[in-house]
């Protein structure tokens, strides 16, 4: 079986978001990834490794996995070279990952090709939505929210925003909340500049009026030989402006329980999505992908946007969705969370569940409290 070894590159958004394989990311996202490194052995297969920063994030990774049975081995970057028959597995997918990989000395025999690499960004670019509220609505019948509308020229933008006050106005690559406005505003000066720059950069804008929360969710999956497998669900909190803020670890069956209660229709839909994920991604993608949607208060009833946005890619949903598969028994529930602090954390509490090792000068972490 061949050696499957797995990175967390948390900056692949902004990569993709860069283009071409030359993306250098900021010191904040160099120190999240050095910290948050061993975070795939929670969701990567038994008989894999995780690339580590050093000695003693391997040994905290080789001790973790013994204890939780997860049979998975921390691997040094220096170390890469030494494989000359092995599957690559980062967090996302882009010319940069590929640059760096070769940079360790990982023959490009064994990475994707930059016409896939080319397939794969535009597959991320958030159009992407827009094809799966499509696809849902020539199968299923329910109401759902306004399909995303793309524009290209600055004066629809404006015009969409005057319309629909409290919209969000995205950039086509960016993530966690990131390169997202949410035009309460959107006569002011600042809003116009951001929306100029942005098309700028990137070409386009896509925009969707504010619809009034009640639940974010997502379906994680992983595409492999033109098919998609479901990982399982995740139900998380994000904050006003969309930014991811935690995610509640539960079993498969109590996540769903939480998302039929408060829309028993989900159980046709789900189904469809998949089907989606089958026909518009997996023909031409390989690795994890994500579906974020969201469940919305109109006019009394609850509704559902079927498709906020598609992760091309790993996501903190999928680290829970795995962690509470493997790891939790019955009714146990808790919620997961990345800290930061900028002077390194130090105190470890009673009580909490660290998927990720703190030594003296760790800024980041992640863990589980639980309920």
């Amino acid at each position: 079986m061949e050696e499957r070894i797995y990175l967390f590159n948390p900056d692949n958004d902004l990569a993709l978001a860069h283009g071409g394989g030359h993306y250098v990311s900021p010191p904040f996202a160099r120190k999240m990834q050095a910290d948050l490194c061993v975070l795939p052995m929670w969701y990567a297969p038994p008989q894999s490794c995780v690339v580590v920063e050093n000695e003693q994030m391997r040994g905290w990774v080789d001790d973790v996995s013994r204890q939780y049975q997860l049979q998975v081995k921390g691997i040094l970057r220096e170390e890469l070279s030494e494989r000359d028959a092995a599957s690559f597995c980062p967090w996302g997918w882009s010319g940069t990952i590929k640059r760096r990989l070769m940079k360790n000395g990982v023959s490009s025999r064994l990475l994707p090709s930059d016409e896939w690499l080319a397939q794969v960004r535009l597959l991320a670019h958030r159009r992407s939505s827009i094809a799966v509220h499509q696809f849902l609505r020539r199968h299923c019948s329910l109401p759902f929210s306004p399909v995303p509308v793309e524009y290209a020229d600055v004066e629809e933008v404006l015009r969409f925003a005057m319309a629909h006050r409290g919209c969000y106005v995205k950039m086509p690559w960016s993530g966690s909340g990131q390169g997202v406005y949410h035009a309460i505003e959107p006569q002011t000066r600042e809003f116009e500049q951001w929306c100029r720059g942005a098309i700028r950069r990137q070409q386009s804008l896509l925009c969707e009026p504010g619809l009034q929360r009640v639940m974010d969710f997502a379906m994680e999956f992983e595409c492999f030989a033109g098919q998609s497998n479901f990982l399982g669900y995740s139900v998380f909190e994000s904050d006003f402006h969309s930014q991811y803020q935690c995610g509640i670890v539960a079993r498969e069956e109590e996540l769903l329980r939480l998302i039929c209660e408060k829309y028993p229709q989900f159980q046709q839909v789900a189904p469809l999505v998949k089907c989606a994920v089958d026909q518009l991604f997996a023909p031409h993608y390989q690795g994890y992908l994500g579906i974020d949607m969201l469940l919305f208060n109109h006019q009394g009833s609850i509704q559902l946007n079927p498709c906020v946005e598609v992760n091309v890619r790993a996501t903190m949903g999928l680290v829970t969705a795995q962690v509470g598969h493997r790891l939790l028994q019955g009714g146990k529930k808790g919620k997961f969370r990345i800290a930061f602090s900028k002077n390194a954390i130090h105190e470890m509490r009673p009580n909490r569940f660290y998927l990720t090792p703190i030594f003296p000068n760790t800024q980041y972490c992640a863990y589980i409290d639980w309920d």
